[in-house]
């Protein structure tokens, strides 16, 4: 099982409050922001609506959550477990028959 402790509010070298929650539907426009080439400083050539695409439909378990500064989300993260097709792949028994990932997109200049 993944599961994120919710440290509750913390501050950061500015004395901000940031505030850790869970994601809601009201949030994607921001995440998919959070991503975009205007914030991260790259040129993902779109990719970045097919990754936030991969992440509203993911199917495995996942455990998301968003940051929060002075009522404006400045971070996103997930980490999603998937099981591993038993049929598809062949694996020693001591293989772990899980994968993880962990993504994390934040605003690093607030």
């Amino acid at each position: 099982m993944v599961a994120f402790l919710d440290p509750g509010p913390s501050r950061n070298a500015e004395d901000a409050v940031l505030q850790f929650r869970a994601v809601q539907e009201r949030d994607w426009p921001m995440i998919v922001w959070l991503a975009s080439n205007e914030i991260q400083e790259a040129d993902h050539s779109g990719l970045d609506v097919l990754w936030v695409e991969g992440r509203r439909s993911f199917k495995g378990v996942r455990r998301q959550t968003v940051v929060e500064s002075d009522g404006s989300i400045v971070g996103y993260c997930s980490i999603e477990q998937d099981s591993l097709e038993q049929d598809s792949i062949e694996q020693d028994k001591d293989d772990a028959p899980n994968s993880y990932c962990v993504f994390l997109v934040a605003d690093w200049n607030r």
